[in-house]
């Protein structure tokens, strides 16, 4: 298969995953192009998962949700040469930084639309025991149901996407010092990679 339009399949997966609500569907059109593309073309030696991993996602693209395989399908495309460029040594991300600190815990997750495909990505980008993502209001977040998930053993840290559930900020804070989690402030919604460089950013002022 082309080396080229994998690397674009890579790149469109990535931002369709990492998508806010009014961005994603544009962004699984552009998705749908690529694989059928891709399925047209013959399987190369060394290719055969691939082409499984793409039949298992096409039909998951047309009910507008990720295959089970997606991760797997992931893993196979990250080993593949950027095309046109030599392999060289990948450096050090924030994501690889979060992984090290959230590895096997869990993370919580308040506000906005708690949607199994973001969960899974928060997941297995950074190798958690589980995603806790309670469904919020935006107008009457409540500290009485919050405060069972903040003070759970197993939570490494609290993000609290703000842009949508603003009015909670001060409560959360309060009983994140209160049961000792690192409370992330995320502005920019559901980016895994914005979320990652977050979560080291609170790492450092907390010394850890």
């Amino acid at each position: 298969m082309d080396l080229k339009l994998l690397n674009t399949l890579r790149f469109e997966l990535d931002r369709y995953l990492n998508a806010d609500d009014d961005e994603q569907e544009r962004h699984r059109a552009k998705l749908v192009k690529c694989v059928d593309e891709l399925l047209r073309q013959p399987v190369g030696a060394g290719e055969g998962m691939l082409r499984r991993f793409l039949d298992e996602l096409r039909p998951a693209l047309a009910e507008r949700r990720v295959s089970a395989s997606y991760v797997q399908l992931v893993r196979e495309l990250e080993k593949l040469p950027r095309a046109g460029v030599k392999a060289v040594e990948v450096p050090r991300t924030d994501a690889d930084a979060a992984r090290e600190l959230l590895r096997g815990r869990a993370l919580l997750v308040i506000g906005g639309i708690p949607r199994p495909e973001h969960m899974e990505n928060l997941r297995s980008t950074f190798e958690l025991s589980e995603v806790v993502w309670p469904e919020t209001s935006e107008t009457k977040p409540t500290h009485v149901v919050l405060e069972p998930y903040i003070a759970r053993a197993d939570v490494a840290a609290v993000v609290l996407l703000i842009r949508w559930i603003r009015h909670a900020l001060n409560e959360v804070a309060e009983l994140c010092e209160l049961h000792g989690k690192p409370l992330v402030r995320a502005p920019g919604g559901y980016n895994v990679n914005q979320i990652a460089k977050l979560v080291v950013e609170q790492a450092k002022r907390r010394g850890e």
